[in-house]
Protein backbone atom coordinates (compact mmCIF):
# COMPACT_ATOMS: atom_id res chain seq x y z
CA UNK A 1 0.00 0.00 0.00
CA UNK A 2 1.14 3.63 -0.73
CA UNK A 3 -0.55 6.97 -0.13
CA UNK A 4 -1.14 7.77 -3.64
CA UNK A 5 -3.15 11.18 -4.18
CA UNK A 6 -5.36 13.82 -2.56
CA UNK A 7 -8.98 14.46 -4.61
CA UNK A 8 -11.52 16.63 -3.45
CA UNK A 9 -11.64 15.82 0.46
CA UNK A 10 -10.59 12.25 -0.28
CA UNK A 11 -6.63 11.27 0.62
CA UNK A 12 -6.45 7.84 -1.72
CA UNK A 13 -4.52 4.82 -0.63
CA UNK A 14 -3.44 2.45 -3.71
CA UNK A 15 -3.55 -0.66 -3.12
CA UNK A 16 -1.80 -3.56 -5.59
CA UNK A 17 -4.89 -5.82 -4.78
CA UNK A 18 -8.08 -5.63 -4.76
CA UNK A 19 -8.22 -7.90 -2.16
CA UNK A 20 -5.70 -5.74 0.01
CA UNK A 21 -7.84 -2.82 -1.06
CA UNK A 22 -11.29 -4.26 0.79
CA UNK A 23 -9.06 -5.64 3.51
CA UNK A 24 -7.64 -1.92 4.65
CA UNK A 25 -11.70 -0.76 3.60
CA UNK A 26 -11.95 -2.54 7.23
CA UNK A 27 -8.98 -0.25 9.05
CA UNK A 28 -9.41 3.11 7.30
CA UNK A 29 -10.54 4.65 10.70
CA UNK A 30 -7.52 3.99 12.57
CA UNK A 31 -4.98 4.19 9.23
CA UNK A 32 -6.99 7.82 9.72
CA UNK A 33 -5.91 8.13 13.35
CA UNK A 34 -2.56 7.63 12.56
CA UNK A 35 -1.91 9.98 9.70
CA UNK A 36 -3.86 12.79 11.99
CA UNK A 37 -1.53 12.08 15.38
CA UNK A 38 1.67 11.96 12.76
CA UNK A 39 1.12 14.88 10.45
CA UNK A 40 -1.71 16.45 12.58
CA UNK A 41 -4.22 16.51 10.08
CA UNK A 42 -7.35 14.98 9.63
CA UNK A 43 -7.93 12.67 6.41
CA UNK A 44 -11.14 11.03 4.86
CA UNK A 45 -9.60 7.91 3.58
CA UNK A 46 -10.56 5.98 0.54
CA UNK A 47 -8.28 3.10 -0.89
CA UNK A 48 -8.23 2.30 -4.78
CA UNK A 49 -6.63 -0.28 -6.75
CA UNK A 50 -3.24 0.04 -8.66
CA UNK A 51 -5.39 -0.99 -11.86
CA UNK A 52 -7.62 1.68 -11.37
CA UNK A 53 -4.94 4.15 -10.10
CA UNK A 54 -3.57 3.94 -13.25
CA UNK A 55 -6.59 4.34 -15.46
CA UNK A 56 -6.99 7.56 -13.52
CA UNK A 57 -3.78 8.60 -13.81
CA UNK A 58 -3.83 8.11 -17.69
CA UNK A 59 -7.42 10.01 -17.65
CA UNK A 60 -5.81 12.79 -15.62
CA UNK A 61 -2.27 13.37 -17.05
CA UNK A 62 -1.58 11.03 -19.77
CA UNK A 63 0.28 7.96 -20.39
CA UNK A 64 3.14 7.05 -17.50
CA UNK A 65 6.07 8.33 -18.49
CA UNK A 66 7.89 5.04 -17.96
CA UNK A 67 5.62 3.03 -20.18
CA UNK A 68 5.92 5.93 -22.56
CA UNK A 69 9.17 5.38 -22.38
CA UNK A 70 9.32 1.82 -22.94
CA UNK A 71 7.27 1.71 -26.10
CA UNK A 72 9.41 4.72 -27.77
CA UNK A 73 12.16 2.26 -27.17
CA UNK A 74 10.69 -0.13 -29.17
CA UNK A 75 9.67 1.86 -32.03
CA UNK A 76 13.02 3.03 -32.29
CA UNK A 77 14.48 -0.25 -32.18
CA UNK A 78 11.80 -1.44 -35.26
CA UNK A 79 12.79 1.77 -36.90
CA UNK A 80 16.50 0.64 -36.44
CA UNK A 81 15.70 -3.37 -37.07
CA UNK A 82 13.75 -2.49 -40.17
CA UNK A 83 16.56 -0.42 -41.60
CA UNK A 84 19.14 -3.24 -41.31
CA UNK A 85 16.55 -6.00 -42.06
CA UNK A 86 13.89 -4.49 -44.15
CA UNK A 87 11.82 -7.88 -44.28
CA UNK A 88 11.35 -8.27 -40.34
CA UNK A 89 8.01 -8.04 -38.93
CA UNK A 90 8.97 -6.04 -35.82
CA UNK A 91 5.76 -5.33 -33.63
Amino acid sequence: MEIGFKEDEFLYLICEYGALADSLDNSLEEIGAVLEKEMGKQFSLRTITKAEYNLWYEANYGRMEEEAAEEMEDADFANLLSQYIPEADVE
